[in-house]
């Protein structure tokens, strides 16, 4: 996970969990491929909510949209 989008999941103070394909103790590059065939791109990211489906977003200008809309973070700077 992009160092952007850890900051965004810190700011809005939600928990993640990072996984590097083929890093040490996470899954090999094929599974990864395998679960998620059609990634074209970086960061991916799911997000799962409570009695709703997962989301799936690619980038951290997604991510900031959704967490916008939801009160999570402000474009506001201090």
């Amino acid at each position: 996970m992009c160092g952007h989008a850890k900051e965004l999941c810190r700011r809005a103070d939600v928990e993640y969990t990072e996984i590097e394909p083929g890093a040490p103790g996470q899954m090999e590059k094929w599974e990864f491929q395998e679960k998620f065939p059609n990634i074209m791109g970086f960061p991916y990211i799911i997000i799962s909510q409570e009695d709703q489906p997962d989301m799936q977003m690619v980038g951290v200008v997604e991510m900031a949209k959704f967490f916008l809309k939801k009160g999570l973070v402000s474009s506001k700077k201090k």
